[in-house]
């Protein structure tokens, strides 16, 4: 279409010319077809050099990011406005949950059904871990056993739409810090039936959420203004880093895949975010289809305390650290450094009646209860008395779901300040989750097997089809 209406153009230039211009001689009209014929190759050969740019959209820490200090209308209605953008622009997109979020006492039943909204709009969930638990910090074990609690309701909701739970995320991107971990968190993925979901393009939204929500709910509109736009003027940065750095990698541009966050940020200003990226060239891909291309299986042994995109796994991979990123505005880390940060309030799962068991001390659960398919979980009531904790199949636990870090997200990719040593919250009562009939029955004989293990630990949570009948 360009080259026939620049060869139209020609003509009606040169037939304009012929007329007004004495003495016009037949080289002329050579002379501009010539013109027309160079210019017609041109726009051709730039439009075939043009990369084919696509990007998957995936949307971490479902149901919120923020989830701990939202009310669940809250969350409803942050996932209503994020979805209508989606939908609105006809974008893909894999969400990847935390279970822990959804367990806050009197509001279970609306926070999976904000959750369900998801797989009931055509989106796909996949597991981010139950309580966004960092591979480089807890450990392959009982990193193993946030996956399986961590897919409990996620499984089910999508079970309800013939859809299986296929994708993983690390939370943080932490892979590992050794080669050996990252291989056993793989081998333990792929016999669950998981495929890694990797992160090719991520501009930190969620540094400038935190900002942007104080901001929100203190009616503050310029900072809201500044903030979005810097976010959108980084966010395109790093496309450009993204894009050069792949060509220099691997000498193309992949289908890249993009990490964002369910924040209020994207919640209101996804569209923006979206015509700064089609102004880039780009198309929206599922992550399926992100993932067919050969790049992602590209030789990748990165480990490292901390995590980072996988473009920079292939290039440190290749023993060629990636230089010259772009700076993330000062500015904004400044201010999130500066908002206080409140530890949510405990919210007790469930409460009972019925006369508790015997509180266990500190020492009563070891870890040779990992082999067993079961999460050790711990905490104390709000008086500071400890958790009482009832066999199944009651169920009923009272124990605080408040977790020291879990709230809050990571400052900076060298600050793990958020994340507190193991023991540092009081263990007055340790219990195990129970994620299923089989494992109750696998906790059964733990009991037997080990007499520290007290019986009235093993617990299902209430909700559960085991104990629903």
């Amino acid at each position: 279409m360009h080259g026939q209406g620049i060869q139209q153009y020609a003509v009606l230039r040169y037939e304009s010319e012929e007329k007004c211009v004495p003495g016009n001689h037949p080289r002329r009209a050579l002379r501009y077809v010539m013109w027309a014929a160079c210019i017609f190759v041109g726009v051709t050969t730039w439009a075939a050099i043009q990369p084919d740019r696509q990007v998957a959209i995936t949307i971490d820490d479902l149901p919120a990011g923020n989830a701990l200090n939202m009310s669940a209308a809250e969350i409803s209605d942050l996932t209503s406005r994020l979805l209508a953008a989606l939908r609105e622009q006809k974008i893909p997109a894999v969400g990847f949950v935390n279970e822990k979020k959804l367990y806050k006492i009197g509001e279970v039943d609306e926070r999976i059904k904000a959750l369900a909204v998801w797989v009931d709009s055509g989106f796909e969930l996949g597991n981010h871990t139950f309580s966004h638990a960092s591979l480089n910090q807890v450990g392959l074990k009982a990193w193993e056993d946030e996956i399986v609690q961590g897919e409990t309701v996620t499984r089910m909701l999508l079970t309800q739409h013939n859809m299986k739970l296929r994708y993983f995320r690390h939370p943080y991107l932490d892979t590992g810090r050794d080669l050996g971990t990252r291989q056993g968190a793989e081998a333990f993925l792929v016999a669950r039936g998981y495929r890694i979901a990797p992160v090719t393009v991520d501009a930190w939204d969620w540094m400038y959420a935190r900002v942007y929500e104080d901001a929100r709910k203190r009616g503050d509109t310029a900072l809201q203004q500044d903030l979005l736009r810097s976010y959108l003027t980084y966010t395109d940065a790093v496309f450009a880093y993204d894009e050069q750095l792949s060509k220099e990698l691997v000498g193309y541009e992949p289908k890249q895949i993009l990490l964002l966050h369910a924040n209020q940020v994207e919640a209101d200003h996804l569209g923006e975010l979206v015509e700064v990226i089609r102004k880039r060239g780009y198309r929206f891909i599922s992550l399926e289809d992100a993932l067919s291309d050969q790049v992602y299986s590209l030789p990748d042994t990165y480990v490292g305390e901390e995590g980072t995109d996988w473009l920079d796994h292939w290039a440190i991979t290749r023993g060629k650290p990636p230089q010259g990123r772009p700076v993330f505005p000062a500015w904004v880390i400044e201010r999130s450094k500066a908002l206080s940060r409140p530890t949510p309030a405990p919210q007790l799962i469930a409460e009972e009646s019925h006369p508790p068991g015997p509180a266990l001390n500190s020492s009563s659960a070891g870890g040779s209860l990992a082999g067993v398919g079961a999460r050790r979980t711990e905490g104390e009531t709000p008086s500071g008395q400890p958790a009482r904790c009832r066999r199944y199949p009651s169920a009923t636990v009272l124990r605080a779901s408040a977790s020291p870090g879990l709230s809050s997200q990571r400052d900076s990719r060298t600050s793990r300040a958020r994340r507190h040593p193991a023991g540092s919250m009081p263990n007055k009562c340790r219990c195990l989750w129970l994620k299923s009939c089989s494992d109750a029955m696998s906790g059964e004989r733990a009991v037997a097997e080990n007499p520290s293990l007290h019986p009235q630990c093993l617990l299902l949570p209430d909700w559960h089809p085991c104990i629903r009948g």
